[in-house]
């Protein structure tokens, strides 16, 4: 016993090393001021730079301060944590993103391997957490400084709780749980349909569920009422459901098995097929967890099938994230993957198998991560070093009425260094709202940048810089070549800019100047 509890520890912790070297490695290679883009760390950096410099929660949202007072739908204990982080370690905010997040990103896969060895066995558990932790997007979408991770280490314990006899303690601990959960990251109502569909399982196969529901009840009321105080006040629950819109991102089948991990994906759905023509304890509900899964990851593509692209708007008929639910379904396609790998071994001897699948899953994993271009997409920041130099200057030499433009991930940056100062939102328009006709969904506000900097039309130009607070205009060469508007009017990446009209010293004064990087001032509006 002694040995194997050993064994266990020295698992466990060449798991998280691996997850951590994967994730922290390239990173090290690269400035520490550019986080990965992708999970729109700057937004949640830009609240917890606010929270630094005021001592409060950025309220109103301040992505739409540009647009009316729209009430704070994030959880707020990220950004809180974030900025706690920055506080003891005294690293910047992009920093700790960079050099301080992947130590608690590599524990991801662990609290899985705990559920699953009491579910099943450990040999089921350590093939489970080995592809866990080498799947492409898991890694990827777990280094990426968003917090979302606390979800996935909260959907085991919480599987693992629920599982067990019904306590009043178990319910009160669970509660709390959620409620954490509630206040990191809105994929909490994940770890909630999680929860619901273990209690239907339960009643599809016949077992007594009456204490579960109670459980389920107990549990999610406490969570509920516990973080009554960020939620009831401004409604959220309204705005999540009616107000904010979704971000979508159609992808193929061939996008869904690149951005997966082709062999991941391909191995997943092959042991999901085998899990379902055999007979495994908890089977009903790993099946329903799937497809639950597969739903909120192809919601897309069942919609476009179902020519209802309409209601790809809708949040409660698609889901907020999209593909990059992945990370969840890696989790039960983890679990299939390991069930059927460890039935073909049951001619062969146990050790022998054991070293043959774990070494060749880390030869596909590594061969598949260099072709999934990990390195890239762990440390492509949309932005270089120079430019945050930039918006470090704008921080210090600005007030706080001040509102830079720039494309998308430009804009974000520099919201994160400066804790606002920038216009953002455009990306994320609302509906059914009556404040702002230009921030509705399918919105407006990308295609005036683009505008803004196109056009050669000046009183478009003070028109659209009035309607959004615009007072100082960024350009750089980067922009111009690898930006990100978003527009409807400009696909792909590159901005267009009308360089004579922003050179006309009447109408915008340049402020900063480093090499191919500007900063002009509006002169007029």
């Amino acid at each position: 016993m002694e040995r194997e509890r050993k064994f266990e520890i020295a698992f466990l912790i060449c798991i998280y090393l691996l997850g951590f070297i994967i994730r922290i490695y390239p990173k090290l290679l690269v400035s520490p001021h550019l986080p990965s883009f992708l999970g729109d760390v700057w937004y949640r950096i830009c609240m917890a730079q606010y929270i630094l410099d005021h001592g409060s929660l950025p309220i109103p949202d301040i992505r739409y301060l540009a647009y009316g007072n729209v009430p704070l739908w994030y959880p707020p204990l990220s950004p809180i944590f974030l900025a706690f982080l920055s506080k003891i370690t005294t690293l910047d905010l992009a920093t700790v993103c960079t050099r301080v997040i992947p130590f608690f990103e590599a524990f991801t896969p662990i609290p899985f391997y705990f559920l699953i060895k009491k579910w099943y066995n450990d040999q089921i558990a350590r093939i489970s957490a080995l592809i866990l932790a080498l799947t492409p997007s898991f890694i990827y979408l777990t280094g990426i400084a968003d917090l979302q991770i606390f979800t996935l280490w909260i959907i085991p314990v919480a599987l693992l709780l629920i599982s067990e006899q019904y306590t009043l303690k178990k319910a009160i601990i669970l509660g709390v749980i959620l409620g954490i959960n509630f206040l990191f990251h809105l994929s909490y109502f994940v770890t909630l349909i999680t929860l619901l569909l273990y209690v239907v399982a339960e009643k599809i196969e016949k077992k007594p569920i009456k204490e579960k529901i109670k459980f389920f009840l107990i549990s999610t009321g406490i969570s509920l009422g516990i973080t009554a105080w960020w939620w009831v006040p401004d409604n959220l629950f309204k705005w999540w459901i009616f107000h904010i819109s979704t971000s979508t991102l159609l992808q193929d089948i061939t996008g869904h098995l690149e951005f997966y991990g082709a062999p991941f994906m391909i191995l997943g759905f092959i042991g999901f097929v085998y899990f379902c023509t055999k007979k495994f304890n908890h089977k009903i509900f790993i099946i329903i967890w799937c497809f639950f899964l597969f739903y909120e990851v192809f919601s897309e593509n069942i919609l476009d099938i179902l020519n209802r692209a309409d209601l790809m708007w809708l949040t409660v008929v698609r889901p907020l994230e999209g593909y990059r639910f992945y990370i969840f379904l890696a989790m039960p396609f983890s679990l299939v993957s390991a069930l059927f790998l460890d039935n073909i071994r049951k001619d062969l001897d146990r050790e022998v198998l054991g070293i043959l699948i774990i070494s060749a899953m880390t030869i596909i994993s590594l061969t598949g991560l260099s072709s999934y271009n990990i390195e890239w997409k762990l440390t492509n920041a949309g932005v270089n070093e120079r430019e945050y130099d930039a918006a470090l200057w704008f921080r210090e030499n600005t007030d706080d009425s001040a509102r830079i433009v720039a494309d998308y991930y430009t804009a974000q940056m520099f919201s994160g260094v400066c804790g606002g100062k920038a216009l953002l939102g455009g990306l994320f328009p609302l509906r059914d709202i009556n404040f702002n006709p230009y921030i509705k969904a399918p919105g407006q506000v990308q295609n005036d940048i683009y505008d803004f900097y196109s056009t050669d039309d000046i009183d478009l130009t003070f028109e659209i810089a009035e309607r959004y607070g615009i007072t100082h205009v960024f350009i750089s060469t980067n922009m111009e070549t690898s930006g990100w508007l978003g527009a409807y009017k400009a696909g792909g990446f590159g901005v267009p800019v009308n360089h004579r009209k922003f050179d006309n010293e009447e109408y915008f004064e340049l402020v900063y100047r480093d090499d191919d990087i500007n900063i002009y001032k509006i002169l007029r509006s």
